[in-house]
């Protein structure tokens, strides 16, 4: 599997679901750290678990967030990027 994303944070909304969840699934296999993003905080900790089955070296923080909030969404960036 390429390791495009390796050391490169990359942050994801609507893991509970859908695309979201397939796109963190993915990046996560080339070596993203993930920054998982859903209102849903039980939907990100499976999605959490399902990841480290696959990728049990991935690097993972869980936020739990509207996205049609902006100071949730300027909160979760600057966490992400730190």
């Amino acid at each position: 599997m390429s390791k495009r994303f390796d050391g490169t944070a990359v942050l994801v909304t609507g893991v509970g679901s859908g695309l979201g969840q397939s796109f963190a699934l993915q990046v996560a296999k080339e070596s993203a750290k993930l920054s998982l993003v859903d209102l849903n905080h039980d939907s990100l900790e499976e999605m959490k678990k399902d990841i480290l089955e696959e990728t049990p070296e991935a690097e993972i923080l869980l936020i739990t967030a509207d996205v049609s909030n902006e100071e949730a969404v300027q909160n979760y960036v600057n966490e992400t990027v730190g």
